[in-house]
């Protein structure tokens, strides 16, 4: 899978760094071992809201952008930003800090949009900084029992522990699949 190239401003040089190294860290992740056999590894790419670093499939990432202006709607959701046009489609984006109970409401210049699609549905979810791709071994990943997570943090699917920090995987396929019930329904 590749990253769609982003027609950017010269004066947007960091957004070209960060997306040129997502390519680099894709393609070297999917280089062969010494043996010649393909490394069995999932592909997630990481990110952080509120200081927290959270991960999602990159299959399920379309692509990665700086964030537009965004039309806000009346009475939705706190979670609910707004739309965004994004070379024609209007595509809902959602700040996840209220669903994920974090801190802080503002949303700072220089964020991201990571524009994720799956179950039928495409969704921008609004995130502070994009670190990268991760290469994650299987047996690295801690799945939550389904119990536990819909009683604490719905959105939560697990998380990987690495030597350095603590990366939650987040459901996206669930969140895609409850807020566009939630748009297409109107509840909020």
């Amino acid at each position: 899978m590749s990253m769609e190239e982003q027609q950017t401003p010269s004066s947007d040089a960091p957004m070209d760094d960060i997306v040129q190294a997502l390519r680099k860290e894709y393609w070297e992740s999917l280089e062969e071992d010494r043996e010649g056999k393909a490394r069995d590894v999932l592909q997630y790419i990481s990110f952080s809201i509120s200081g927290q670093t959270y991960a999602i499939p990159i299959g399920q990432v379309k692509e990665v952008t700086l964030l537009p202006a965004v039309s806000q709607l009346p009475r939705s959701p706190e979670h609910l930003s707004g739309v965004i046009n994004l070379r024609g489609r209007i595509v809902a984006v959602m700040d996840l800090r209220p669903l994920l109970k974090l801190q802080g409401r503002e949303i700072l210049k220089g964020c991201r949009v990571l524009i994720v699609a799956g179950q039928g549905h495409e969704l921008g979810l609004i995130v502070q900084q994009v670190h990268g791709i991760l290469a994650v071994e299987p047996a690295d990943i801690r799945l939550r029992p389904q119990r536990e997570r819909a009683q604490e943090d719905p959105y939560l699917a697990g998380q990987l522990e690495t030597t350095d920090r603590v990366t939650l995987l987040l459901d996206t396929e669930k969140l895609l699949v409850e807020e566009a019930s939630r748009i297409r329904t109107g509840h909020t």
